[in-house]
Protein backbone atom coordinates (compact mmCIF):
# COMPACT_ATOMS: atom_id res chain seq x y z
CA UNK A 1 0.00 0.00 0.00
CA UNK A 2 2.56 2.42 0.58
CA UNK A 3 4.95 1.69 -2.22
CA UNK A 4 1.57 2.46 -4.46
CA UNK A 5 1.34 5.47 -2.66
CA UNK A 6 4.76 6.92 -3.29
CA UNK A 7 4.44 5.62 -6.99
CA UNK A 8 1.08 7.93 -7.22
CA UNK A 9 2.09 10.62 -5.24
CA UNK A 10 6.08 10.61 -4.67
CA UNK A 11 8.03 12.28 -2.36
CA UNK A 12 7.18 15.79 -1.81
CA UNK A 13 9.83 18.12 -1.68
CA UNK A 14 10.40 19.52 1.90
CA UNK A 15 11.07 23.10 1.95
CA UNK A 16 14.84 23.96 2.89
CA UNK A 17 14.79 25.99 5.84
CA UNK A 18 17.03 29.25 6.05
CA UNK A 19 20.17 28.90 7.59
CA UNK A 20 21.49 31.36 9.94
CA UNK A 21 23.61 33.07 7.56
CA UNK A 22 20.79 33.64 4.64
CA UNK A 23 18.45 35.29 8.20
CA UNK A 24 21.89 37.52 8.97
CA UNK A 25 22.12 38.23 5.27
CA UNK A 26 18.12 39.28 4.89
CA UNK A 27 19.15 42.03 7.91
CA UNK A 28 22.41 42.93 6.36
CA UNK A 29 20.09 43.42 2.88
CA UNK A 30 17.56 45.82 4.46
CA UNK A 31 20.48 47.76 6.41
CA UNK A 32 21.87 48.35 2.84
CA UNK A 33 18.79 49.62 1.75
CA UNK A 34 18.37 52.24 4.16
CA UNK A 35 22.16 52.57 4.10
CA UNK A 36 21.96 53.09 0.21
CA UNK A 37 19.48 55.61 0.51
CA UNK A 38 20.82 57.89 3.75
CA UNK A 39 24.43 57.70 1.39
CA UNK A 40 22.54 58.72 -1.77
CA UNK A 41 20.54 61.81 0.37
CA UNK A 42 24.11 62.61 1.68
CA UNK A 43 25.95 62.62 -1.39
CA UNK A 44 23.71 64.55 -3.23
CA UNK A 45 23.44 67.06 -0.40
CA UNK A 46 26.79 67.73 -0.82
CA UNK A 47 27.46 67.35 -4.39
CA UNK A 48 24.83 69.93 -4.83
CA UNK A 49 26.52 72.60 -2.59
CA UNK A 50 29.84 72.02 -4.86
CA UNK A 51 29.68 75.31 -7.82
CA UNK A 52 30.35 74.59 -11.07
CA UNK A 53 28.76 71.50 -12.11
CA UNK A 54 26.12 71.39 -14.99
CA UNK A 55 22.99 73.15 -14.22
CA UNK A 56 20.85 70.24 -14.56
CA UNK A 57 22.61 68.42 -11.68
CA UNK A 58 21.19 71.12 -9.39
CA UNK A 59 17.18 70.63 -10.67
CA UNK A 60 17.57 67.00 -10.10
CA UNK A 61 16.73 67.38 -6.49
CA UNK A 62 15.07 64.07 -5.45
CA UNK A 63 15.66 62.36 -8.63
CA UNK A 64 19.36 63.30 -7.90
CA UNK A 65 19.16 61.43 -4.46
CA UNK A 66 17.17 58.13 -5.90
CA UNK A 67 20.66 57.83 -8.84
CA UNK A 68 23.13 57.65 -6.35
CA UNK A 69 21.30 56.10 -3.93
CA UNK A 70 20.67 53.19 -6.86
CA UNK A 71 24.17 53.19 -7.60
CA UNK A 72 25.16 52.58 -3.93
CA UNK A 73 22.06 50.28 -3.49
CA UNK A 74 23.72 47.94 -6.96
CA UNK A 75 27.42 48.12 -5.11
CA UNK A 76 25.94 46.61 -2.04
CA UNK A 77 24.37 43.92 -4.11
CA UNK A 78 27.06 42.72 -5.49
CA UNK A 79 29.67 43.32 -2.63
CA UNK A 80 27.31 41.15 -0.42
CA UNK A 81 25.81 38.90 -2.30
CA UNK A 82 22.17 39.77 -2.08
CA UNK A 83 20.91 38.40 -5.67
CA UNK A 84 18.91 36.05 -4.02
CA UNK A 85 14.68 37.12 -3.93
CA UNK A 86 14.15 37.18 -0.33
CA UNK A 87 17.34 39.75 0.03
CA UNK A 88 16.40 41.58 -2.90
CA UNK A 89 12.65 41.80 -1.16
CA UNK A 90 14.98 43.40 1.78
CA UNK A 91 16.81 45.47 0.36
CA UNK A 92 13.57 47.68 -1.77
CA UNK A 93 11.84 47.18 1.70
CA UNK A 94 14.68 48.90 4.10
CA UNK A 95 14.98 51.52 0.88
CA UNK A 96 11.64 52.36 0.47
CA UNK A 97 11.25 52.47 4.20
CA UNK A 98 14.31 55.00 4.91
CA UNK A 99 12.72 57.06 1.74
CA UNK A 100 9.80 57.83 3.60
CA UNK A 101 10.79 57.16 7.49
CA UNK A 102 13.22 59.81 7.18
CA UNK A 103 11.22 62.64 8.80
CA UNK A 104 10.54 60.61 11.06
CA UNK A 105 13.99 59.69 11.80
CA UNK A 106 15.28 63.03 11.55
CA UNK A 107 12.65 64.22 14.46
CA UNK A 108 13.89 61.41 16.59
CA UNK A 109 17.53 61.66 16.36
CA UNK A 110 17.82 65.56 15.34
CA UNK A 111 21.72 65.77 16.86
CA UNK A 112 22.49 62.98 14.44
CA UNK A 113 21.02 64.46 11.34
CA UNK A 114 22.47 67.57 11.82
CA UNK A 115 25.80 66.52 12.27
CA UNK A 116 25.70 65.15 9.02
CA UNK A 117 23.13 67.83 7.10
CA UNK A 118 23.19 71.41 7.51
CA UNK A 119 20.37 72.35 10.54
CA UNK A 120 18.05 74.40 7.81
CA UNK A 121 17.53 70.80 5.82
CA UNK A 122 16.95 68.72 9.36
CA UNK A 123 14.72 71.45 10.70
CA UNK A 124 12.94 71.02 7.03
CA UNK A 125 12.67 67.57 6.76
CA UNK A 126 12.17 66.83 11.18
CA UNK A 127 9.13 69.59 10.34
CA UNK A 128 7.16 67.47 7.29
CA UNK A 129 5.10 64.24 6.62
CA UNK A 130 6.72 61.49 5.11
CA UNK A 131 4.98 62.25 2.01
CA UNK A 132 6.31 65.78 1.48
CA UNK A 133 9.81 65.43 2.40
CA UNK A 134 11.81 66.43 0.02
CA UNK A 135 15.47 66.75 -0.11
Amino acid sequence: LRSAWKRKFGDKAKKPKRSLLDRILVLIAFLCGAGAVLLGRLAYFHLSKISGLPESFYSLQNRGMLLIALVVALTMIVIFQLFTRPRMQSLLLGSVLMHFGESALAATAPQFYSEIFSADYVATVAGATGDTAKG
